[in-house]
C-alpha cells in the first residue's frame, strides 16, 4: 500500500499573519500562536467583509487601554465588537454622477460675480 503524500503547506493565512503581528504594533497585544489560530477565523470575517489587513490592524489597535491584562480577551472582544457590514463589490453599488462644479469669480474692482470667461484679468467687461 502506498503512502499519501502530505498536502503541500500553503503557509498560514492572511488573517493569522494580521493576528500574529499585532505584538510587534504593540506589544501589549502579542498572542501566541493558540491565540492566533483561536481568533483567526474572527480575523478572517473581518478580511471576507472587504476590508484589508491594514484597515484590521488599525480597528484593533485603536484606543488600545495603557495596561492589557488578556490580549486574547480584548482583541476576541473587538473582533467582535467592531466588526464592519458586509458591504457589495463595489461594481454592484450605483455610482452616483459627480456633482457640476461651478466657478465663479467677481470683478477686482466692483465685485460683480460672473463665470471666469466674462472676468478676463478679473475685470468686468466696459
Amino acid at each position: 500500500e502506498a503512502a499519501t503524500p502530505p498536502a503541500p503547506e500553503t503557509g498560514p493565512s492572511p488573517a493569522y499573519l494580521a493576528l500574529a503581528r499585532l505584538g510587534r504594533e504593540d506589544h501589549r497585544l502579542a498572542l501566541s500562536a493558540d491565540d492566533c489560530a483561536a481568533l483567526e477565523a474572527q480575523a478572517a470575517e473581518w478580511l471576507a467583509r472587504g476590508v484589508t489587513v491594514d484597515y484590521l490592524t488599525s480597528a484593533l489597535t485603536a484606543g488600545i487601554p495603557a495596561e492589557v491584562s488578556s490580549p486574547v480577551g480584548l482583541l476576541r472582544r473587538r473582533l467582535t465588537a467592531k466588526l464592519p457590514p458586509y458591504l457589495p463589490p463595489t461594481t454592484v453599488r450605483p455610482s452616483r454622477a459627480a456633482p457640476a462644479v461651478r466657478v465663479l469669480v467677481e470683478c477686482t474692482e466692483c465685485g460683480t460675480p460672473g463665470p471666469p470667461e466674462a472676468l478676463p484679468d478679473g475685470l468686468c467687461r466696459p
